[in-house]
Protein backbone atom coordinates (compact mmCIF):
# COMPACT_ATOMS: atom_id res chain seq x y z
CA UNK A 1 0.00 0.00 0.00
CA UNK A 2 2.97 2.31 0.68
CA UNK A 3 4.37 1.58 -2.48
CA UNK A 4 1.02 2.74 -4.59
CA UNK A 5 1.16 5.78 -2.96
CA UNK A 6 4.57 6.95 -2.94
CA UNK A 7 4.18 6.26 -6.70
CA UNK A 8 0.40 7.90 -6.97
CA UNK A 9 1.95 10.84 -5.05
CA UNK A 10 4.89 11.30 -7.67
CA UNK A 11 2.50 11.03 -10.15
CA UNK A 12 0.71 13.99 -9.47
CA UNK A 13 3.74 15.91 -8.97
CA UNK A 14 4.46 16.12 -5.74
CA UNK A 15 2.89 16.11 -1.86
CA UNK A 16 -0.31 17.82 -1.33
CA UNK A 17 -1.09 19.63 1.53
CA UNK A 18 -4.29 18.60 3.77
CA UNK A 19 -6.52 21.58 2.34
CA UNK A 20 -5.11 21.37 -1.05
CA UNK A 21 -8.03 20.41 -4.64
CA UNK A 22 -6.04 17.32 -5.18
CA UNK A 23 -8.16 15.47 -2.41
CA UNK A 24 -11.19 16.40 -3.89
CA UNK A 25 -10.85 15.51 -7.40
CA UNK A 26 -10.39 12.05 -9.56
CA UNK A 27 -7.31 10.11 -8.46
CA UNK A 28 -4.56 9.70 -11.14
CA UNK A 29 -2.81 12.13 -13.86
CA UNK A 30 -2.21 16.05 -13.18
CA UNK A 31 -4.53 18.99 -13.88
CA UNK A 32 -3.91 20.76 -17.81
CA UNK A 33 -5.05 24.56 -18.19
CA UNK A 34 -8.19 23.10 -19.57
CA UNK A 35 -9.31 21.74 -16.20
CA UNK A 36 -8.78 18.50 -17.37
CA UNK A 37 -6.78 15.78 -15.15
CA UNK A 38 -4.97 13.84 -17.98
CA UNK A 39 -4.00 10.11 -17.37
CA UNK A 40 -3.20 7.65 -19.51
CA UNK A 41 -6.97 5.78 -18.83
CA UNK A 42 -8.29 9.32 -19.59
CA UNK A 43 -6.00 10.33 -22.69
CA UNK A 44 -7.23 6.50 -24.24
CA UNK A 45 -11.03 7.97 -23.93
CA UNK A 46 -10.17 10.74 -26.73
CA UNK A 47 -10.89 8.53 -30.50
CA UNK A 48 -7.18 10.30 -31.99
CA UNK A 49 -5.26 8.83 -29.03
CA UNK A 50 -6.94 5.31 -29.33
CA UNK A 51 -6.28 5.37 -32.58
CA UNK A 52 -2.79 6.55 -32.45
CA UNK A 53 -1.68 4.02 -29.86
CA UNK A 54 -4.22 1.26 -31.87
CA UNK A 55 -1.69 1.75 -34.95
CA UNK A 56 1.74 1.72 -33.22
CA UNK A 57 0.29 -1.33 -31.10
CA UNK A 58 -0.50 -3.07 -33.77
CA UNK A 59 2.04 -2.32 -36.32
CA UNK A 60 4.84 -3.36 -33.99
CA UNK A 61 2.93 -6.49 -32.79
CA UNK A 62 2.26 -7.86 -36.20
CA UNK A 63 5.80 -7.47 -37.93
CA UNK A 64 7.87 -10.74 -37.83
CA UNK A 65 10.52 -10.49 -35.64
CA UNK A 66 13.24 -12.79 -36.45
CA UNK A 67 16.55 -14.28 -35.24
CA UNK A 68 19.22 -14.40 -38.11
CA UNK A 69 22.63 -16.31 -38.52
CA UNK A 70 25.37 -13.85 -40.45
CA UNK A 71 27.09 -15.49 -43.68
CA UNK A 72 30.95 -15.91 -43.29
CA UNK A 73 32.84 -13.22 -45.18
CA UNK A 74 29.61 -11.01 -45.41
CA UNK A 75 27.47 -12.30 -48.06
CA UNK A 76 24.20 -12.13 -46.46
CA UNK A 77 22.47 -13.49 -43.62
CA UNK A 78 19.80 -16.66 -42.89
CA UNK A 79 17.14 -17.57 -40.74
CA UNK A 80 18.24 -19.15 -37.86
CA UNK A 81 15.40 -20.91 -36.83
CA UNK A 82 17.76 -23.78 -34.68
CA UNK A 83 18.39 -21.08 -32.09
CA UNK A 84 16.80 -21.05 -28.67
CA UNK A 85 15.57 -17.48 -28.81
CA UNK A 86 13.78 -17.93 -32.35
CA UNK A 87 10.70 -19.77 -31.31
CA UNK A 88 10.89 -16.86 -28.06
CA UNK A 89 10.66 -13.71 -30.01
CA UNK A 90 9.04 -14.94 -32.97
CA UNK A 91 6.22 -17.08 -31.47
CA UNK A 92 5.23 -16.71 -27.57
CA UNK A 93 7.28 -15.76 -24.78
CA UNK A 94 5.05 -17.62 -22.34
CA UNK A 95 2.20 -20.11 -22.56
CA UNK A 96 0.29 -17.25 -21.76
CA UNK A 97 1.51 -14.30 -23.99
CA UNK A 98 2.24 -14.52 -27.57
CA UNK A 99 4.63 -12.57 -28.98
CA UNK A 100 2.48 -10.23 -31.10
CA UNK A 101 1.11 -9.69 -27.18
CA UNK A 102 3.76 -9.30 -25.54
CA UNK A 103 5.75 -6.74 -28.16
CA UNK A 104 1.42 -4.87 -28.46
CA UNK A 105 1.78 -4.46 -24.88
CA UNK A 106 5.01 -3.36 -24.25
CA UNK A 107 4.53 -0.89 -26.78
CA UNK A 108 1.51 0.68 -24.96
CA UNK A 109 3.72 0.90 -22.18
CA UNK A 110 6.32 2.93 -24.68
CA UNK A 111 3.79 4.94 -25.95
CA UNK A 112 2.49 6.63 -22.89
CA UNK A 113 4.65 5.65 -19.77
CA UNK A 114 7.67 5.72 -21.77
CA UNK A 115 9.49 2.85 -20.50
CA UNK A 116 8.21 -0.86 -20.06
CA UNK A 117 9.76 -3.71 -18.63
CA UNK A 118 10.00 -7.68 -19.40
CA UNK A 119 11.16 -9.73 -16.76
CA UNK A 120 12.78 -13.17 -17.98
CA UNK A 121 11.75 -16.03 -15.05
CA UNK A 122 13.66 -19.02 -16.86
CA UNK A 123 16.82 -19.18 -17.96
CA UNK A 124 17.86 -22.39 -20.06
CA UNK A 125 21.18 -24.24 -19.35
CA UNK A 126 22.58 -23.17 -22.85
CA UNK A 127 22.50 -19.45 -20.97
CA UNK A 128 19.45 -18.25 -22.98
CA UNK A 129 16.36 -17.27 -22.09
CA UNK A 130 13.52 -19.84 -21.77
CA UNK A 131 10.17 -18.14 -20.63
CA UNK A 132 9.38 -14.30 -19.86
CA UNK A 133 6.10 -12.05 -18.82
CA UNK A 134 5.36 -8.46 -18.96
CA UNK A 135 5.74 -6.26 -15.98
CA UNK A 136 3.51 -3.42 -15.49
CA UNK A 137 5.15 -0.13 -15.81
CA UNK A 138 3.27 1.97 -13.08
CA UNK A 139 4.46 -1.12 -10.79
CA UNK A 140 7.53 -0.62 -11.29
CA UNK A 141 10.24 1.90 -9.47
CA UNK A 142 13.58 2.28 -11.33
CA UNK A 143 16.44 3.98 -8.92
CA UNK A 144 20.11 4.47 -9.90
CA UNK A 145 22.45 3.18 -7.77
CA UNK A 146 26.17 4.76 -7.88
CA UNK A 147 29.42 3.63 -6.01
CA UNK A 148 31.14 7.29 -5.14
CA UNK A 149 34.50 5.61 -4.92
CA UNK A 150 34.70 3.77 -8.77
CA UNK A 151 32.11 5.86 -9.82
CA UNK A 152 30.13 2.46 -11.44
CA UNK A 153 26.50 2.90 -11.77
CA UNK A 154 23.94 0.74 -11.76
CA UNK A 155 20.25 0.47 -11.86
CA UNK A 156 17.95 -1.25 -9.48
CA UNK A 157 14.17 -2.55 -10.10
CA UNK A 158 11.87 -2.94 -7.47
CA UNK A 159 8.19 -3.93 -8.26
CA UNK A 160 5.12 -4.50 -6.64
CA UNK A 161 3.19 -7.63 -7.35
CA UNK A 162 -0.50 -7.52 -7.98
CA UNK A 163 -1.15 -9.00 -4.52
CA UNK A 164 1.00 -6.68 -2.79
CA UNK A 165 4.33 -8.31 -2.43
CA UNK A 166 7.24 -5.93 -3.20
CA UNK A 167 10.93 -7.35 -4.25
CA UNK A 168 13.85 -6.20 -5.93
CA UNK A 169 14.73 -7.83 -9.19
CA UNK A 170 17.97 -8.85 -11.33
CA UNK A 171 18.64 -6.34 -13.51
CA UNK A 172 19.93 -9.46 -15.46
CA UNK A 173 16.58 -10.62 -15.61
CA UNK A 174 15.22 -7.11 -16.35
CA UNK A 175 14.54 -6.41 -20.35
CA UNK A 176 14.26 -2.43 -20.07
CA UNK A 177 12.84 -1.21 -23.37
CA UNK A 178 12.70 3.30 -23.60
CA UNK A 179 11.19 5.40 -25.56
CA UNK A 180 12.01 9.10 -26.64
CA UNK A 181 14.74 9.67 -23.75
CA UNK A 182 14.41 11.59 -20.66
CA UNK A 183 18.19 10.53 -19.54
CA UNK A 184 21.19 7.87 -20.06
CA UNK A 185 18.44 5.52 -18.18
CA UNK A 186 14.79 6.20 -18.32
CA UNK A 187 12.33 7.20 -21.26
CA UNK A 188 10.24 10.19 -21.68
CA UNK A 189 6.24 9.99 -20.98
CA UNK A 190 4.52 11.67 -23.45
CA UNK A 191 1.62 12.22 -21.11
CA UNK A 192 3.47 14.52 -18.89
CA UNK A 193 5.26 16.43 -21.55
CA UNK A 194 2.22 16.73 -24.15
CA UNK A 195 -0.12 17.47 -20.62
CA UNK A 196 -1.94 20.39 -22.57
CA UNK A 197 -2.54 19.35 -25.87
CA UNK A 198 -3.95 15.74 -24.10
CA UNK A 199 -6.05 17.90 -21.54
CA UNK A 200 -7.59 20.04 -24.64
CA UNK A 201 -8.43 16.99 -26.64
CA UNK A 202 -10.20 15.84 -23.16
CA UNK A 203 -11.84 18.78 -22.84
CA UNK A 204 -13.32 18.97 -26.67
CA UNK A 205 -14.38 15.74 -26.35
CA UNK A 206 -16.69 16.47 -23.35
CA UNK A 207 -17.62 19.57 -24.59
CA UNK A 208 -19.00 17.92 -27.66
CA UNK A 209 -21.19 15.48 -25.59
CA UNK A 210 -22.43 18.01 -23.38
CA UNK A 211 -23.69 19.94 -26.66
CA UNK A 212 -25.31 16.86 -28.27
CA UNK A 213 -26.63 15.96 -25.15
CA UNK A 214 -28.80 19.46 -25.23
CA UNK A 215 -30.02 18.42 -28.23
CA UNK A 216 -26.79 20.51 -29.94
CA UNK A 217 -28.80 23.60 -28.99
CA UNK A 218 -26.55 26.96 -27.12
CA UNK A 219 -27.76 27.56 -23.86
CA UNK A 220 -30.71 29.86 -23.74
CA UNK A 221 -32.78 31.96 -21.71
CA UNK A 222 -37.04 32.51 -22.09
CA UNK A 223 -38.09 36.26 -22.00
CA UNK A 224 -41.02 37.39 -20.90
CA UNK A 225 -43.00 40.37 -21.32
CA UNK A 226 -42.54 42.83 -19.13
CA UNK A 227 -46.58 43.22 -18.46
CA UNK A 228 -46.35 39.45 -17.52
CA UNK A 229 -47.82 38.68 -14.27
CA UNK A 230 -44.91 37.32 -11.98
CA UNK A 231 -44.28 33.86 -11.65
CA UNK A 232 -44.92 31.84 -8.79
CA UNK A 233 -42.27 29.79 -7.51
CA UNK A 234 -44.31 26.65 -8.52
CA UNK A 235 -45.15 27.70 -11.81
CA UNK A 236 -41.35 28.83 -12.90
CA UNK A 237 -39.97 25.34 -12.13
CA UNK A 238 -42.70 24.17 -14.11
CA UNK A 239 -41.50 26.45 -16.92
CA UNK A 240 -38.21 24.72 -16.28
CA UNK A 241 -39.15 21.44 -16.20
CA UNK A 242 -41.19 21.19 -19.50
CA UNK A 243 -37.70 23.65 -21.29
CA UNK A 244 -35.82 20.84 -19.63
CA UNK A 245 -38.29 17.60 -21.20
CA UNK A 246 -38.81 19.11 -24.32
CA UNK A 247 -35.23 20.56 -25.26
CA UNK A 248 -32.24 18.06 -23.68
CA UNK A 249 -31.45 15.37 -25.27
CA UNK A 250 -31.08 14.25 -28.61
CA UNK A 251 -33.92 12.50 -28.65
CA UNK A 252 -35.37 15.59 -28.55
CA UNK A 253 -34.17 17.42 -31.88
CA UNK A 254 -36.59 18.73 -33.60
CA UNK A 255 -38.95 19.14 -31.58
CA UNK A 256 -41.10 22.12 -31.26
CA UNK A 257 -41.45 23.53 -27.52
CA UNK A 258 -45.06 25.52 -26.61
CA UNK A 259 -44.41 29.03 -25.07
CA UNK A 260 -46.80 30.79 -22.72
CA UNK A 261 -48.02 34.30 -22.22
CA UNK A 262 -45.85 36.05 -25.23
CA UNK A 263 -42.62 34.29 -23.91
CA UNK A 264 -39.77 34.74 -26.09
CA UNK A 265 -36.52 32.78 -26.44
CA UNK A 266 -33.56 34.25 -26.31
CA UNK A 267 -29.94 32.61 -28.09
CA UNK A 268 -27.47 32.46 -25.06
CA UNK A 269 -24.41 31.31 -26.59
CA UNK A 270 -22.35 30.91 -29.99
CA UNK A 271 -23.32 28.11 -32.51
CA UNK A 272 -21.03 25.68 -33.51
CA UNK A 273 -20.08 27.28 -37.21
CA UNK A 274 -19.08 30.67 -35.08
CA UNK A 275 -16.98 28.86 -32.50
CA UNK A 276 -15.74 27.33 -35.15
CA UNK A 277 -16.10 24.03 -33.58
CA UNK A 278 -15.07 21.55 -36.05
CA UNK A 279 -12.08 23.73 -37.04
CA UNK A 280 -10.77 23.18 -33.44
CA UNK A 281 -11.24 19.15 -33.57
CA UNK A 282 -9.30 18.64 -36.26
CA UNK A 283 -6.31 20.54 -35.62
CA UNK A 284 -6.37 18.54 -32.12
CA UNK A 285 -6.56 15.39 -34.04
CA UNK A 286 -3.64 16.65 -36.25
CA UNK A 287 -1.47 17.65 -33.19
CA UNK A 288 -2.52 14.26 -31.41
CA UNK A 289 -1.14 12.16 -34.59
CA UNK A 290 2.28 14.77 -35.00
CA UNK A 291 2.94 13.33 -31.18
CA UNK A 292 2.70 9.79 -31.85
CA UNK A 293 4.23 9.93 -35.67
CA UNK A 294 0.80 8.75 -37.41
CA UNK A 295 -0.38 9.94 -40.59
CA UNK A 296 -3.94 11.02 -40.24
CA UNK A 297 -5.60 8.94 -43.00
CA UNK A 298 -4.15 6.30 -40.61
CA UNK A 299 -6.91 6.62 -37.60
CA UNK A 300 -9.35 7.42 -40.97
CA UNK A 301 -8.93 11.52 -40.76
CA UNK A 302 -9.22 11.62 -44.71
CA UNK A 303 -9.88 15.46 -45.02
CA UNK A 304 -5.99 16.22 -46.79
CA UNK A 305 -5.44 12.71 -47.81
CA UNK A 306 -5.98 11.55 -51.83
CA UNK A 307 -5.01 8.26 -53.76
CA UNK A 308 -1.64 9.62 -54.94
CA UNK A 309 -0.67 10.80 -51.49
CA UNK A 310 -1.21 7.84 -49.11
CA UNK A 311 0.98 5.68 -50.53
CA UNK A 312 3.76 8.22 -49.63
CA UNK A 313 2.12 8.49 -46.32
CA UNK A 314 2.26 4.90 -45.49
CA UNK A 315 6.17 4.70 -47.11
CA UNK A 316 6.78 8.11 -44.48
CA UNK A 317 4.65 6.36 -41.63
CA UNK A 318 7.41 3.13 -42.01
CA UNK A 319 10.62 5.49 -42.74
CA UNK A 320 10.09 8.49 -39.58
CA UNK A 321 7.23 6.82 -37.26
CA UNK A 322 8.37 3.08 -37.24
CA UNK A 323 11.49 2.65 -38.17
CA UNK A 324 13.22 4.33 -34.59
CA UNK A 325 10.87 2.51 -32.47
CA UNK A 326 11.61 -1.07 -34.20
CA UNK A 327 15.79 -0.20 -33.66
CA UNK A 328 15.43 0.82 -30.44
CA UNK A 329 13.75 -2.46 -29.96
CA UNK A 330 16.69 -4.19 -31.92
CA UNK A 331 18.74 -2.89 -30.35
CA UNK A 332 17.84 -3.80 -26.58
CA UNK A 333 17.23 -7.07 -27.62
CA UNK A 334 20.85 -7.74 -29.73
CA UNK A 335 22.51 -6.16 -26.16
CA UNK A 336 20.26 -8.79 -24.15
CA UNK A 337 20.60 -12.10 -25.84
CA UNK A 338 23.59 -11.52 -28.14
CA UNK A 339 26.12 -9.60 -26.77
CA UNK A 340 28.20 -12.45 -26.44
CA UNK A 341 27.73 -14.07 -30.18
CA UNK A 342 27.45 -11.77 -32.70
CA UNK A 343 26.89 -13.81 -35.26
CA UNK A 344 23.39 -13.70 -34.57
CA UNK A 345 21.08 -10.96 -34.64
CA UNK A 346 17.23 -10.32 -34.75
CA UNK A 347 15.91 -8.21 -36.90
CA UNK A 348 12.10 -6.70 -37.75
CA UNK A 349 10.53 -7.74 -41.16
CA UNK A 350 9.04 -4.53 -42.14
CA UNK A 351 8.54 -5.15 -46.13
CA UNK A 352 4.89 -6.08 -45.27
CA UNK A 353 4.16 -2.66 -44.51
CA UNK A 354 5.54 -1.50 -47.81
CA UNK A 355 3.59 -3.62 -50.25
CA UNK A 356 2.63 -1.45 -53.14
CA UNK A 357 -0.33 -1.76 -55.28
CA UNK A 358 -0.36 -5.25 -56.88
CA UNK A 359 0.65 -3.99 -60.24
CA UNK A 360 3.25 -2.12 -58.84
CA UNK A 361 4.42 -4.99 -56.98
CA UNK A 362 4.50 -7.01 -60.37
CA UNK A 363 6.82 -4.49 -61.90
CA UNK A 364 9.00 -4.34 -59.33
CA UNK A 365 9.19 -8.30 -58.72
CA UNK A 366 9.82 -8.88 -62.46
CA UNK A 367 12.35 -6.22 -62.60
CA UNK A 368 14.42 -7.99 -59.69
CA UNK A 369 13.53 -11.56 -61.58
CA UNK A 370 14.38 -10.74 -64.81
CA UNK A 371 18.03 -8.94 -63.68
CA UNK A 372 18.76 -11.98 -61.93
CA UNK A 373 18.79 -10.15 -58.45
CA UNK A 374 16.33 -12.56 -57.41
CA UNK A 375 15.25 -15.91 -58.48
CA UNK A 376 11.86 -17.00 -59.25
CA UNK A 377 10.81 -19.17 -56.71
CA UNK A 378 12.05 -16.21 -54.07
CA UNK A 379 9.66 -13.60 -55.72
CA UNK A 380 6.92 -16.63 -54.96
CA UNK A 381 7.60 -16.58 -51.46
CA UNK A 382 6.94 -12.52 -50.92
CA UNK A 383 3.88 -13.23 -53.09
CA UNK A 384 3.31 -15.91 -50.64
CA UNK A 385 3.05 -18.79 -53.21
CA UNK A 386 4.75 -22.29 -52.70
CA UNK A 387 8.17 -22.77 -54.68
CA UNK A 388 8.07 -24.93 -57.84
CA UNK A 389 10.65 -27.26 -59.77
CA UNK A 390 13.08 -25.52 -61.55
CA UNK A 391 12.87 -21.64 -60.82
CA UNK A 392 15.73 -21.51 -58.02
CA UNK A 393 18.07 -20.53 -60.36
CA UNK A 394 18.85 -16.76 -61.09
CA UNK A 395 18.68 -15.85 -64.48
CA UNK A 396 21.00 -14.01 -66.55
CA UNK A 397 19.59 -11.84 -69.48
CA UNK A 398 21.95 -11.93 -72.51
CA UNK A 399 22.55 -8.64 -72.34
CA UNK A 400 23.97 -8.88 -68.66
CA UNK A 401 26.59 -10.92 -68.82
CA UNK A 402 30.22 -11.43 -69.57
CA UNK A 403 31.38 -12.51 -73.16
CA UNK A 404 31.36 -15.92 -73.60
CA UNK A 405 29.07 -16.59 -70.33
CA UNK A 406 26.41 -17.98 -71.71
CA UNK A 407 27.08 -19.10 -75.29
CA UNK A 408 26.37 -18.21 -78.38
CA UNK A 409 23.38 -16.02 -79.11
CA UNK A 410 20.75 -18.01 -80.65
CA UNK A 411 19.84 -15.04 -82.67
CA UNK A 412 23.15 -13.74 -84.46
CA UNK A 413 25.29 -17.11 -83.66
CA UNK A 414 22.95 -20.29 -84.89
CA UNK A 415 25.10 -23.10 -85.70
CA UNK A 416 24.05 -24.82 -88.68
CA UNK A 417 24.42 -28.55 -88.93
CA UNK A 418 26.33 -30.43 -91.86
CA UNK A 419 22.54 -32.16 -92.58
CA UNK A 420 20.30 -29.52 -94.33
CA UNK A 421 17.33 -32.12 -94.14
CA UNK A 422 17.85 -32.49 -90.24
CA UNK A 423 17.60 -28.58 -90.13
CA UNK A 424 14.55 -29.19 -91.55
CA UNK A 425 13.47 -31.31 -89.20
CA UNK A 426 14.22 -29.25 -86.80
CA UNK A 427 12.79 -25.93 -87.24
CA UNK A 428 9.43 -27.82 -88.09
CA UNK A 429 9.24 -29.35 -84.66
CA UNK A 430 10.09 -25.91 -83.10
CA UNK A 431 7.21 -24.11 -85.15
CA UNK A 432 4.67 -26.86 -83.41
CA UNK A 433 6.11 -25.88 -79.83
CA UNK A 434 5.60 -22.63 -80.87
CA UNK A 435 2.23 -22.72 -81.50
CA UNK A 436 2.03 -24.86 -78.27
CA UNK A 437 3.26 -22.65 -76.32
CA UNK A 438 1.31 -19.68 -77.90
CA UNK A 439 -1.95 -21.63 -76.92
CA UNK A 440 -0.45 -22.28 -73.24
CA UNK A 441 -0.09 -18.44 -72.46
CA UNK A 442 -3.95 -17.65 -74.47
CA UNK A 443 -5.53 -20.17 -71.94
CA UNK A 444 -3.26 -18.21 -68.94
CA UNK A 445 -4.26 -14.86 -70.38
CA UNK A 446 -8.33 -16.25 -70.12
CA UNK A 447 -8.03 -17.56 -66.54
CA UNK A 448 -6.73 -13.96 -65.03
CA UNK A 449 -8.54 -11.87 -67.40
CA UNK A 450 -9.63 -10.34 -64.37
CA UNK A 451 -6.91 -8.06 -64.16
CA UNK A 452 -4.82 -8.90 -60.98
CA UNK A 453 -1.42 -8.45 -62.88
CA UNK A 454 0.49 -10.39 -59.76
CA UNK A 455 -1.33 -13.63 -60.34
CA UNK A 456 -0.84 -13.16 -64.13
CA UNK A 457 2.87 -12.65 -63.37
CA UNK A 458 2.65 -15.72 -61.63
CA UNK A 459 1.13 -17.92 -63.64
CA UNK A 460 3.57 -16.64 -66.76
CA UNK A 461 6.52 -17.88 -64.52
CA UNK A 462 4.95 -21.10 -63.66
CA UNK A 463 4.48 -21.99 -67.02
CA UNK A 464 8.35 -21.01 -68.55
CA UNK A 465 9.13 -22.69 -64.77
CA UNK A 466 8.20 -26.19 -66.45
CA UNK A 467 8.24 -25.37 -70.15
CA UNK A 468 12.33 -24.99 -70.74
CA UNK A 469 12.50 -28.86 -68.98
CA UNK A 470 9.65 -29.73 -72.46
CA UNK A 471 12.13 -27.66 -74.71
CA UNK A 472 15.57 -29.61 -73.52
CA UNK A 473 13.47 -32.97 -73.95
CA UNK A 474 12.25 -32.36 -77.69
CA UNK A 475 14.65 -30.54 -79.03
CA UNK A 476 18.02 -32.15 -77.74
CA UNK A 477 18.90 -28.19 -75.99
CA UNK A 478 21.20 -27.64 -73.20
CA UNK A 479 19.46 -26.39 -69.78
CA UNK A 480 20.93 -23.30 -69.32
CA UNK A 481 19.98 -22.36 -73.39
CA UNK A 482 16.42 -23.46 -72.69
CA UNK A 483 16.45 -21.70 -69.57
CA UNK A 484 17.37 -18.49 -71.06
CA UNK A 485 15.06 -18.34 -74.02
CA UNK A 486 12.17 -19.19 -71.90
CA UNK A 487 13.17 -16.20 -69.66
CA UNK A 488 13.28 -14.00 -72.55
CA UNK A 489 9.82 -15.15 -73.53
CA UNK A 490 7.99 -14.93 -69.91
CA UNK A 491 9.93 -11.39 -69.90
CA UNK A 492 8.41 -10.15 -73.18
CA UNK A 493 4.93 -11.57 -72.07
CA UNK A 494 4.66 -10.18 -68.90
CA UNK A 495 5.51 -6.62 -70.08
CA UNK A 496 3.60 -6.40 -73.72
CA UNK A 497 0.68 -9.13 -72.68
CA UNK A 498 -0.85 -11.37 -75.13
CA UNK A 499 -0.87 -9.01 -77.90
CA UNK A 500 3.15 -9.63 -78.71
CA UNK A 501 2.28 -13.27 -79.37
CA UNK A 502 1.48 -12.16 -82.77
CA UNK A 503 5.07 -10.82 -83.45
CA UNK A 504 6.79 -14.10 -82.74
CA UNK A 505 8.40 -16.73 -84.83
CA UNK A 506 9.60 -20.00 -84.52
CA UNK A 507 13.05 -19.32 -86.20
CA UNK A 508 14.35 -17.80 -82.46
CA UNK A 509 13.15 -21.17 -80.82
CA UNK A 510 14.93 -22.90 -84.10
CA UNK A 511 18.18 -21.17 -84.01
CA UNK A 512 18.38 -21.66 -80.36
CA UNK A 513 18.55 -25.45 -80.68
CA UNK A 514 20.72 -25.56 -84.09
CA UNK A 515 23.33 -23.63 -82.15
CA UNK A 516 23.49 -25.71 -79.36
Amino acid sequence: MVGFIERFMASSGGPAGPGDDFWYQPFGGQVAASGERVSVDSALTVPAVYGCNRVLNNSTGVLPLVVFRRLPGGKGKERATEHPVYRLLHDAISPFETSMDWRSLEQNSLNFRGNAYTEITQWGSDGFPVKMRSLNTDQMVVEVLKDRVSNNEALRYTYTEDDGYRHVLASQDILHLKGQPKNRFMGQSPISVQRELFGRAQAIDKSSGSFFRNAMRPSVVIKRPKDAPKLAPEGAERLKADMRAHLQGSGNAGVVPLLEEGMEVQKFSLTPEEAQWLETSGWTLERVCGIFGVPPHMIAHLLRATFSNIEHQAIDFVTHGMMPILVRWEQRLNAMFFADDPEYFCEFIVDGLLRADAQTRAQYLNTLVMNGTMTRNEARSLENLNWLPGLDTPLEPNNLGTNGSQGPRPETAPRRGENPRANRVVEKVAERELRREIESIKRVAKVHASGDTSAWAAAVGAFYGQHFAHLQDVLEMPADVARNYCALRERDVIANGVAVLESWSSNELASAALAA
